[in-house]
């Protein structure tokens, strides 16, 4: 599917996933600011989560790996896997930032 989009759609997706990801970056570092990365470093890991599990999701269904029935808009569908990549990727570098510095 991300295959298939336009240059237009492309340029709105990645400039959705950069606001987004610095918007989620601002915010993490300002909950966790002591074992954060800093805003850029949050936002860089946001994006990074992101666009991955975007480009994770879109690689399972366009070549049938599992197939997804669900009842909801295909739109909801990729902001939902876009928001939570990101959020999982920060939560693990948190993580292993904190293990870390122990």
């Amino acid at each position: 599917m991300l295959s298939h989009l336009s240059s237009t759609d492309t340029f709105i997706l990645a400039a959705s996933f950069c606001f987004g990801a610095g918007a989620l970056g601002w915010l993490a570092d300002g909950v966790v600011h002591q074992v954060g990365f800093g805003i850029l470093g949050n936002a860089l890991l946001a994006l990074s989560g992101a666009v991955g599990s975007v480009v994770l999701l879109d690689k399972v269904t366009s070549e049938h790996w599992i197939s997804l029935s669900v009842a909801i808009d295909p739109a909801t569908l990729w902001i939902g896997a876009a928001v939570a990549g990101g959020t999982v990727l920060l939560l693990a570098a948190f993580a292993a930032k904190s293990l870390a510095v122990r």
